[in-house]
């Protein structure tokens, strides 16, 4: 007697056709169908798959946050640091300069814009709207004229009406 209920699990689980399930579990392939359509094992195999993708989307965006937050630890050290060294004047030049290129790299790097250039961004796309209704206007008001090589205008009007 096949035990349904360890077969089902199993075709839920997925990794092996059915075929090769009926065939592990001493069953025809027919029989294992009819209990699958009766029980209406796909469904549970897809709510099975929505549910693994979902895992894998939260432990992907867990692991993303926590290298997120790793990333501005040691943002914030380097700054602490930065700071430190400022304040206390106990770096020379270079190592000041070093600490600093690393700052603005690292806020590059997190995509972190200044003010300055957020209203410089902003201006360059205000600049592209305004260039672009301009060209939309003068598309809608320019004429085409299409001459044809060895006709005048006196040929034309025959055709033209």
């Amino acid at each position: 007697m096949a035990d349904w209920a360890k077969i089902k699990a199993e075709y839920i689980r997925g990794g092996i056709s059915t075929r090769k399930l009926a065939e592990k579990h001493g069953v025809s392939y027919s029989t294992l169908r009819r209990h699958c359509e009766k029980e209406k094992w796909v469904v549970h195999e897809r709510k099975s798959d929505a549910n693994m993708t979902q895992r894998i989307v939260d432990a992907c965006a867990t692991q993303g946050a926590k290298k997120a937050c790793k990333f501005d630890d040691a943002v914030e050290k380097l700054l602490d640091l930065t700071i430190h060294v400022i304040e206390h004047g106990t770096g020379d030049p270079k190592e000041i300069k070093a600490l600093t290129s690393a700052l603005k790299d690292l806020r590059e790097i997190k995509g972190i814009k200044s003010d300055a250039d957020l209203r410089e961004q902003e201006a360059r796309i205000a600049k592209l709207r305004r260039e672009a209704e301009r060209d939309e206007r003068e598309d809608e008001q320019e004429e085409i004229v299409f001459r044809i090589s060895g006709m005048n205008d006196k040929d034309l009007e025959g055709i033209v009406g």
